[in-house]
């Protein structure tokens, strides 16, 4: 199908959609796709931060929530 014609589609299909839920979903999904990439905005700490837990996940270095807990209530 033709981007066109799915656009077309859709919008015909959102025109008599009654679900609450899903206009609000889809008003979510518009919204993201507006406001860009999240990692976009993140300090240049935020993101060293969030790639060392990259680099920890991929060392193997992780804790389940469990163990987390049961050391955290040592």
């Amino acid at each position: 199908m033709a981007t066109r014609d799915l656009k077309h589609e859709l919008i015909t299909w959102l025109t008599n959609l009654k679900d609450k839920k899903i206009l609000n979903s889809l008003a979510s999904i518009k919204d993201s796709e507006e406001s860009g990439d999240w990692y976009d905005s993140l300090t240049s700490a935020q993101k060293k931060s969030l790639l060392r837990g990259i680099e920890d996940h991929r060392k193997g270095r992780t804790l389940t929530s469990s163990e987390f807990w049961q050391r955290y209530e040592k």
